[in-house]
């Protein structure tokens, strides 16, 4: 299920997503990219996500996004074991494969996952229908 538009409805939920967009070339994390990050850590610190999944594959600068996601959130304080980085996260629509295929695994059945971006973002989750 996809709906398109901007909410920011705070609530607990199983896990947080933040998809990955531009790392520099020097290998930091852009200000959107951070954005995305300072909110994720926000609901981990207020306890309303025990899990932030980090999505990003390599990109142009020859960095891999969820590698540098993630280091991001580890200095940010939110501990390792907490944070789950997907490499295969090339687009939006393999980011939702790869948190449906984490939801299937029993002892980490999650079913609440918000997805964390800065600004409105037209669902690209798969061909467009038309």
């Amino acid at each position: 299920v996809a709906i398109d538009g901007v909410t920011d409805e705070l609530g607990p939920a199983d896990l947080a997503v933040v998809l990955g967009t531009k790392v520099g070339e020097d290998g930091r994390a852009s200000d959107r990219l951070r954005a995305r990050l300072d909110r994720g850590a926000e609901l981990y610190r207020q306890g309303l996500v025990p899990r932030i999944v980090v999505s990003g594959g390599r990109g142009r600068s020859g960095f891999e996004e969820a590698d540098v996601m993630r280091d991001y959130l580890v200095a940010a304080g939110v501990p390792a074991d907490r944070v789950v980085a997907d490499r295969s996260g090339v687009d939006t629509w393999a980011s939702a494969r790869f948190v449906a295929d984490l939801a299937r695994i029993p002892e980490r059945a999650h079913r609440e996952a918000p997805a964390l971006q800065r600004t409105p973002h037209r669902t690209a989750a798969g061909p467009d229908p038309l």
